[in-house]
């Protein structure tokens, strides 16, 4: 999971790399692939090499979240054996994102790249602290099952 997660995050920073130097086939792939999970506006995206990242700002706090989610995941389990994010603490930590959007949308504060990049990394890292150990005590099952290992 950490190595998808990295190469997703990897991709969303070389489209404008690729772009930079002229690898338009390439460049544009990447772009094709991501405009089918984001919006792309160049206005809500961070920059590199003076062209856009892949996908918005938002979705690059969602996705680095994620993340860093996952890379946190073996220490939380370290000083927290049966370590387990409640599904209620996945609702709180969606409320930062709706109030940035819904006040944006009612007009009393426009968000701005900080807001939605930081409001998205809370959404991703409680993705990942939610989905990890899901999978960690999936596979944890399926050693003490069927004699499966799985490092």
């Amino acid at each position: 999971m950490l190595f998808l997660a990295a190469i997703w995050c990897v991709f969303i920073i070389a489209a404008p790399v690729l772009s930079s130097h002229q690898k338009i086939m390439s460049s544009g792939m990447i772009y094709y692939f991501f405009s089918n999970l984001c919006h792309q506006i160049p206005e809500r995206s961070f920059m590199l090499c003076e062209r856009q990242f892949a996908v918005c700002s938002r979705c690059t706090g969602i996705y680095s979240g994620f993340l860093i989610g996952v890379l946190l995941f073996p220490i939380i389990k370290i000083f927290k054996t049966n370590f387990q994010l409640s599904k209620k603490y996945f609702w709180i930590m969606l409320v930062p994102i709706t109030l940035d959007v819904f006040i944006s949308i009612s007009g009393l504060w426009q968000n701005t790249f900080t807001s939605r990049y930081f409001t998205g990394f809370i959404l991703g890292s409680s993705i990942a602290l939610l989905l990890v150990p899901g999978i960690y005590q999936y596979y944890e099952k399926m050693e003490g099952n069927h004699g499966f290992k799985t490092g």
